[in-house]
């Protein structure tokens, strides 16, 4: 029955939203020609030097910005990258689990009699669509890296991080660690905020998760604490490079236990409610 159920979702959120996550990837797209760019500009003004990587457009990709003091709104700043990256995944969660849920949700859950079967499947759809948005990020990344003869190896460029305005740009970053920048840090992040919209969005309203997950990404800005999930997709923020920045493993631990909690939350909040008796889409 479960495995029906998760089916369904990947049918109906994502095989019948196909033109949403469409738009999505041709956003990565034109993100990803944005950093190639621009790391091209570094390349030719002189500014970057020796071999690029598959590494150096991750560190252009989620550079995002420098933790920025609250007294000084004139230094608020934020990069395309980070912008629409962020704006983008909450545009694929979108109010799909609220129409589901009170359609043919409601009839899932009457017939199995299992609120869980349902909010587990949603959680796997955030799941895939975390997945599905980050494969299309490294793909293209890939492709241009071939494309321009750039190393697929995952070795960063130290020219490259001073001039992009990396603290400790000269500090050695191992391969490890430049998995769990890139790769895993990121993933975890972008997955709890996903879980974090879709829950609000069933409490109260997606226009409320929608202005959260918004404001987050706007606060983040401000403090490099691994409470805020935005800071996972801000490199340059890391304590790798950044005293006092935010640590991966802390990231990692925290964005693990949100998850965990709002899975149980969901899931406690789906058994006591009267689904008959609401809308709230």
């Amino acid at each position: 029955m479960f495995f029906h159920i998760a089916a369904g979702d990947i049918d109906r959120g994502i095989l019948k939203r196909k033109y949403t996550y469409l738009l999505f990837i041709i956003v990565i797209i034109f993100l990803c020609m944005i950093t190639c760019l621009k790391l091209e500009n570094l390349i030719a003004s002189g500014r970057v030097v020796s071999d690029i990587s598959i590494a150096d457009l991750y560190m252009v990709f989620y550079k995002g910005s420098n933790i920025v003091n609250p007294n000084e709104a004139r230094q608020f700043y934020m990069t395309e990258q980070y912008f629409l990256i962020s704006l983008g995944m909450a545009y694929v969660i979108g109010n799909y689990a609220v129409k589901d849920l009170y359609g043919v949700g409601t009839q899932i859950i009457i017939r199995s009699r299992n609120a869980k079967w349902w909010w587990c499947s949603k959680i796997i759809w955030c799941l895939i669509s975390d997945v599905i948005i980050h494969i299309s990020v490294y793909a293209v990344m890939l492709f241009i890296s071939v494309i321009k003869g750039w190393s697929v190896n995952f070795s960063v460029n130290a020219s490259l991080l001073k001039a992009l305005g990396y603290q400790n740009s000269d500090k050695a970053v191992s391969s490890y660690e430049l998995f769990l920048l890139c790769f895993v840090v990121p993933f975890l992040s972008m997955f709890s905020l996903a879980l974090i919209q879709m829950f609000f969005s069933i409490l109260i309203s997606p226009v409320i998760a929608l202005i959260l997950v918004v404001v987050e990404m706007v606060v983040s800005v401000y403090s490099g604490s691994e409470i805020f999930f935005s800071n996972g997709i801000m490199i340059v923020r890391n304590s790798l490079f950044y005293s006092g920045g935010t640590d991966s493993y802390g990231m990692m631990l925290w964005s693990f236990l949100s998850c965990v909690a709002f899975m149980i939350a969901g899931n406690i909040y789906l058994s006591k409610t009267d689904l008959l008796g609401k809308r709230n889409y």
